[in-house]
């Protein structure tokens, strides 16, 4: 099942919005929604990390590890998985295939955060998502911290645009 993330700010936009509506919606456009989009579509379309010599782990759990390990020769010896020999062939398709929405509506900011490809979640995902323990070893990135640091974003800047439209609306 490929990944598939939505993260919700809901602040005080609304209360200053009645204010200076048309400020805002450019403030909170220009100076949230586009950064906000850049900044993760900017992370998550790195190129894969460099390959290293440590052994790989898909599984902390010995038994599903080792399951998992013999199902990875399995589908190399039966063509189920592109090999160049003794490592997975990169095509390059899973860093390319991130889609990030950054919407507002009302008082919410709505960041979406999807990638079609299969097997995306073992490769970005959390420990909710399942991301394999190797590919966090390895420095691919997990998607829920990245939005996370998204979110946390959202909320300062947020706070900023309100509290400088207040000042500047009672002259201070």
């Amino acid at each position: 099942m490929p990944v598939a993330f939505q993260v919700s700010f809901e602040g005080r936009i609304v209360d200053v919005e009645q204010l200076a509506p048309n400020r805002i919606a450019t403030r909170l456009q220009r100076e949230i929604q586009e950064p906000i989009g850049r900044f993760l579509q900017q992370a998550l379309s790195q190129q894969a990390p460099p390959r290293t010599d440590v052994k790989f782990v898909w599984s902390l759990n010995r038994a599903a590890n080792e399951r998992a390990r013999r199902w990875w020769f399995y589908a190399i010896r039966e063509g189920l998985v592109s090999t160049d020999g003794s490592h997975y062939k990169r095509s390059g398709d899973m860093v390319r295939n991130w889609n990030i929405t950054v919407s507002r509506q009302g008082n919410s900011i709505t960041i979406d955060a999807s990638n079609k490809s299969p097997g995306s979640e073992f490769v970005y995902g959390s420990e909710t998502q399942n991301q394999i323990p190797g590919h966090a070893t390895t420095g691919w990135p997990e998607v829920q911290e990245l939005l996370l640091l998204a979110l946390e974003f959202v909320e300062e800047q947020a706070a900023i645009i309100i509290d400088r439209e207040i000042n500047r609306i009672l002259g201070g």
